[in-house]
């Protein structure tokens, strides 16, 4: 499969970078059902303004993945989506470890 139009970046640990004409995005998927992930990545790090990161979730409850989209109104604010993308990713994967640590007991 080719994708066009689309710059892709491993940004490691399971963050990806993308470009395309629109801006720059961050992206990861996580194993979370949508209530988790609903809960973890609409949040950013409390020295980042929430008005200036914005976040999309995508979810398939029957492979229980779900994906996050974040990206910047601005080019000149690209830096901050890095570390939130980040925080964001990690946030996640927290809310995993704990849902799957619950699911043992």
């Amino acid at each position: 499969m080719e994708i066009t139009g689309v710059d892709v970046t491993d940004c490691q640990g399971g963050l990806y970078g993308l470009t395309t004409a629109d801006g720059e995005y961050r992206c990861f998927a996580r194993l979370l059902p949508a209530h988790r992930g609903d809960r973890s990545h609409g949040r950013v790090p409390p020295v980042v303004d929430s008005e200036w990161i914005t976040s999309a979730i995508r979810c398939d409850e029957e492979l229980g993945v779900t994906t996050v989209v974040l990206s910047v109104g601005h080019p000149s604010l690209t830096s901050l989506l890095d570390g939130a993308a980040r925080w964001a990713l990690e946030t996640c994967m927290v809310e995993e470890v704990i849902l799957h640590a619950g699911s043992h007991h």
